[in-house]
Formats: structure tokens, C-alpha cells, sequence
């Protein structure tokens, strides 16, 4: 029973997920959100490109490369409200080919960290989670 529950929960946590179809190149979306990022005054700490990973050591993947991003000023803030939430963070946006080779871009809604940890006074996250969301979808119009 206690398996059936954690799948039950791990597919809940996985529908709160923001899955957006890039009319773009999957090139072009990946450089449009990487700009758009450090434009909108994010840091990337890292890019990760699983398809060249994959190739590395024989093997074979779709196109996805996954965005590591943050800005340190928001993130302290959120933070002070409860420090568990740094499990959660730095933000993440994938950018994947998928079986129909449709580009997708897909992240985490900032807000939802609401529902996890103790931060639901915690002001700044809509802001947060809308300044994000206009930076990924802002890049990919």
C-alpha cells in the first residue's frame, strides 16, 4: 500500500509542472531562454546537455537540455521564511524534442514551493513565480 501512495504522490507533484511548445528551433529556444534568463538578472550556474552526455559514453538520447538558474537576492529571501526550501532550488527549466520532435519547454511554477515548505506568508513568490514565467515564455514567442 505505502508504494501505491508514493506514486500516487509522486505523479501529483509532476502534474504541477508548466509545459509550454516552442514554435522555435530547438537551437533558437534554447539560446532565446538562455538570454532571456540573464537579461531578466538570473545567474546560470549550469547547462546540461543530456543528448551530448549521452553520446559521451555510447549511448543515445532526444535533444533536452536543462537550465540551472537563480538569482541569489530572491532566493535568500524565500529562504528566511524556512531554509528547507533550498532543496528545491536553484530554478530549473528543461528544454526536450519530444517523440513527435516538437520542441517543449517545461519548469517548476516558483510558487508551488508553497505546497512543500513554509513559505506560503512569504510575499515575494508571486512575483517571483511571474517575473519567471515571463522570462521562459517572453523567449519563446
Amino acid at each position: 500500500m505505502k508504494k501505491y501512495i508514493f506514486i500516487v504522490l509522486v505523479f501529483a507533484v509532476g502534474l504541477s509542472a508548466v509545459e509550454l511548445q516552442s514554435k522555435l528551433s530547438f537551437k533558437q529556444t534554447v539560446d532565446n531562454i538562455k538570454k532571456s534568463i540573464e537579461k531578466n538578472g538570473y545567474t546560470i550556474y549550469a547547462s546540461i546537455d543530456h543528448k551530448k552526455n549521452a553520446k559521451s559514453v555510447g549511448a543515445y538520447s532526444n535533444r533536452s537540455v536543462v537550465v540551472i538558474f537563480d538569482n541569489p537576492k530572491d532566493t535568500a529571501r524565500v529562504m528566511m521564511h524556512d531554509s528547507q526550501v533550498a532543496f528545491d532550488l536553484p530554478q530549473k527549466v528543461m528544454i526536450y524534442e519530444n517523440l513527435d520532435d516538437e520542441v517543449v519547454v517545461m519548469y517548476e511554477k516558483y510558487d508551488d514551493l508553497k505546497k512543500t515548505y513554509d513559505v506560503k506568508n512569504c510575499m515575494i513568490l508571486d512575483s517571483i513565480t511571474r517575473k519567471i514565467d515571463n522570462t521562459i515564455k517572453g523567449a519563446i514567442k
